[in-house]
């Protein structure tokens, strides 16, 4: 399958993720295409699209929102992957707001996940979790979490 991944980073950390996402999609077979936003439209064909985001203020950094707002989501796939130091719940939150502005711009959102800072020791695994689930959506299998 060939997946899109859009990416926005301000400080690296969610850079790290979707460079570890891309590696695990590629050795699953994967075909991956990965762009950093700059707030334009995603330009890419790619049967499916990853949105990886830091959370700002409980919903995508605001380059990723003028990214989506810009794009042609009709009818596309698309997965979310955020990145934030903040509780569970608040993370929670803050990918379901991402999938329903994606929604609202015709996407068929297929699943979602975040991943916690807090606590550097358990990082490279929750990491290595959240590609999995990524990875889960890509080939049909997915659960949101």
């Amino acid at each position: 399958m060939d997946v899109g991944m859009i990416v926005y980073s301000k400080t690296g950390h969610t850079q790290l993720a979707a460079e570890k996402l891309k590696e695990r999609l590629e050795a699953g077979g994967h075909s991956v295409d990965m762009s950093q936003t700059s707030g334009g439209a995603a330009e890419t064909k790619a049967d499916v699209l990853v949105f990886c985001s830091p959370i700002h203020g409980g919903a995508p950094a605001e380059i990723m929102q003028q990214c989506i707002h810009a794009s042609d989501l009709k009818g596309r796939q698309a997965i979310v992957l955020m990145t934030g130091a903040m509780w569970r719940k608040l993370r929670e939150l803050a990918v379901h707001n991402m999938q329903e502005m994606l929604d609202s711009r015709g996407a068929d959102v297929v699943g979602g996940t975040s991943i916690g800072w807090m606590g550097r020791r358990k990082r490279p695994q929750r990491i290595a979790d959240a590609a999995e689930r990524i990875a889960d959506c890509c080939e049909g299998r997915c659960k949101n979490g």
